[in-house]
């Protein structure tokens, strides 16, 4: 019982998130070097305007040009990381995370077919 409450009440914090920004991102865990897209997407994006949430387990956090970013323990994280695939299709919450079996915006940075610049903008306009 104490598990659906606790999925309830993130769910509440992830909507009230949503409504405040016009954009949530969720900086997948498991992405390294995140802090040169965190601030492509800050310097492209609309500043201010964007929530980052990050796992509180990074060593080094970098959330340069990130003007709100909040720090979310693992079970919060996890549930936060579940929810957006409800949420997703409101255009209101992102993940920025590496691809693994299909191609996404970082690994095309990462093969030179696109700069860090395109991939934010693209990113804000998916």
């Amino acid at each position: 019982m104490v598990k659906g409450k606790m999925r309830k009440e993130t769910a509440e914090k992830l909507a009230q998130y949503m409504k405040e920004y016009p954009l949530v991102v969720i900086v997948d865990k498991n992405l390294r070097e995140y802090g040169k897209y965190v601030k492509a997407i800050c310097t492209y994006g609309m500043q201010g305007k964007i929530l980052f949430l990050f796992h509180s387990g990074r060593k080094n956090p970098d959330f340069t040009g990130a003007r709100y970013a909040i720090c979310l323990q693992e079970g919060e994280y996890e549930e936060i990381e579940s929810l957006y695939y409800m949420y997703e299709f409101s255009g209101h919450i992102r993940m920025l995370e590496e691809g693994g079996r299909f191609g996404s915006l970082i690994n095309y940075v990462k093969a030179g077919i696109l700069t860090e610049e395109e991939a934010a903008e693209a990113f804000l306009h998916l």
